[in-house]
């Protein structure tokens, strides 16, 4: 079992003039999808400034900066559980994209990475 994190450093992407934030408290299944779903509706609220705003591709705009922080916010607090995470997303990701080839070797190269990086 990990360890409670009552504070969790920010990802440098995020952390500007905060280093660290506090947790919010504890939250159980139920209030946790809903807050997926406000957040959804955030991205897309997002997105959609993004498309008025004449982005070629807002949607990726839009979406592409939460997986990196969300998986750099990961990696800056608890690294094992990130490698475990990234390993488990390639896999979906290649099952979500059979097709796309370019996402595999994407995702194993960037697995490839975390691991020599982790055995420095």
């Amino acid at each position: 079992m990990s360890e409670p994190l009552a504070r969790f450093r920010l990802p440098p992407s995020l952390d500007g003039e905060r280093k660290s934030i506090s947790s919010s408290p504890r939250i159980d299944g139920e209030k946790f999808a809903a807050c997926q779903i406000q957040f959804l509706q955030d991205v897309f609220g997002y997105r959609e400034y993004l498309r008025i705003a004449a982005r070629e591709t807002p949607t990726t705009d839009a979406f592409l900066p939460v997986f990196v922080a969300l998986l750099e916010a990961m990696e800056t607090n608890d690294s094992a559980e990130a490698r475990n995470c990234a390993s488990q997303l390639g896999r979906i990701i290649q099952i979500i994209f059979p097709a796309c080839h370019t996402n595999r070797y994407a995702v194993t190269d960037a697995q490839t990475d975390i691991e020599k990086s982790n055995e420095e």
